[in-house]
């Protein structure tokens, strides 16, 4: 166990199991415990998965420091989370988004081995886009997300303040606005959002003025007439060059 890198993921959900598959197959010197509160699947998760050590709480962790911590909890837990990994002197933490701040020092609990799961960033269109444009030359901004991903009203958290299009997908297009135009010290020109079948923001509408820059945003997730998930971004420069980035 002493040359094994030591793992702690907390929540073995959809996205929780996406990780650890990921970096399981990435590397053979990981051992993993999993903190997973549900108890009936923490005993249906020890049958299938023998190698990993479950956990229903991190009661007997206080001692212990871990190579990586990954929070996939839901949003409500995050803060506490990190704190304990913090606490704990944990050597990197990766917390699943939103999580605040759009720079890692934005927050005081936030320290440089603590990243966001903002994994659009790394997209090559992206990526191009960055290496290529200075956000100087940038005069008009817009990012959008669409999808059809609720049919009907969400159940338990995903239904309240921590869910809704603006947190959950949102946060994606508003963090590569942030990387590609620079948001800081922005004023919100005009806002708008509509619950059409969840109880909080199904579609959201806002202008903002950065600077000289005009930044819009507009979310939905329940446009019926997208077939899959697509996230756009729209730049016009001072030179009347325009540039598009269509995702699906």
């Amino acid at each position: 166990m002493e040359s094994m890198r030591k793992v702690l993921l907390y929540g073995f959900g959809r996205m929780g199991i996406t990780h650890f598959a990921i970096l399981n197959g990435l590397a053979k010197d990981l051992h993993f415990t999993v903190i997973e509160p549900n108890k009936k699947l923490t005993a249906i998760l020890k049958r299938n998965f023998a190698s990993i050590h479950f956990l229903q709480d991190d009661r007997n962790l206080e001692e212990e420091t871990f190579d990586l911590t990954l929070i996939t909890a839901p949003p409500f837990a995050h803060q506490e989370l990190l704190l304990k990994a913090q606490k704990r002197g944990d050597k990197r933490v990766f917390i699943e988004k939103p999580f605040g701040g759009g720079a890692n020092q934005q927050s005081d609990n936030l320290a440089p081995n603590v990243l966001i799961g903002y994994v659009l960033r790394f997209n090559p269109c992206i990526r191009w886009v960055k290496e290529n444009v200075s956000p100087k030359d940038i005069v008009r901004a817009k990012g959008q997300y669409l999808s059809h991903t609720l049919d009907k009203k969400p159940k338990g958290w995903r239904n309240g303040e921590y869910s809704g299009v603006l947190n959950e997908m949102g946060s994606h297009i508003i963090d590569l606005l942030n990387h590609l135009v620079g948001l800081d010290g922005y004023e919100i020109l005009e806002a708008s959002k509509q619950s059409v079948v969840s109880d909080v923001d199904d579609v959201v509408d806002a202008v903002l003025k950065v600077g000289e820059k005009e930044v819009k945003l507009h979310l939905n997730w329940v446009n019926k007439e997208v077939r899959k998930p697509v996230f756009g971004l729209e730049f016009e420069l001072a030179n009347g060059q325009h540039i598009f980035v269509d995702q699906q």
